[in-house]
């Protein structure tokens, strides 16, 4: 089961990421133009991802979303 939790064009989607999760995944890509040393690492989405029969209710990523608020624990994204 897969939950969609933001559509925009993919200007928007790049520049102002609404969703938690969509920012995490942003943050997560390797960039060519920022050399890393050797003791920095890409940045991580923290967590368990879930297994997909046992989503939990409300926004799947309500668990591991460091900016998570009650209303994600029961209704998924709009």
């Amino acid at each position: 089961m897969r939950q969609m939790v933001e559509e925009a064009d993919v200007i928007r989607i790049f520049e102002t990421p609404l969703h938690p999760y969509t920012a995490g995944l942003l943050q997560s890509i390797p960039r060519i133009d920022q050399r890393k040393t050797a003791k920095e690492r890409l940045r991580e989405i923290k967590g368990v991802v879930p297994i997909p029969s046992r989503l939990p209710p409300g926004c799947a990523f309500h668990p591991r979303c460091p900016e998570s608020w009650r209303s994600a624990r029961a209704t998924p994204p709009s």
